[in-house]
């Protein structure tokens, strides 16, 4: 028995969505992790000095 021209066209059919089914085109690759912030060696924060006077009371 021959396969029909319907049962030979579902088959090409789904092959060739199983074949497109992933979408990404390419190597596949893993997200890399966000890098931290990196703050300047030996560098400590530093409030700025600013003075105010009050005013003189009488």
């Amino acid at each position: 028995m021959k396969p029909s021209n319907a049962l030979k066209s579902a088959v090409a059919f789904v092959a060739a969505g199983v074949l497109a089914a992933c979408g990404q085109t390419g190597a596949l690759y893993l997200p890399q992790k966000p890098a931290k912030p990196v703050q300047p060696s030996g560098a400590t924060a530093i409030a700025p000095t600013t003075t105010v006077t009050p005013p003189p009371s009488n």
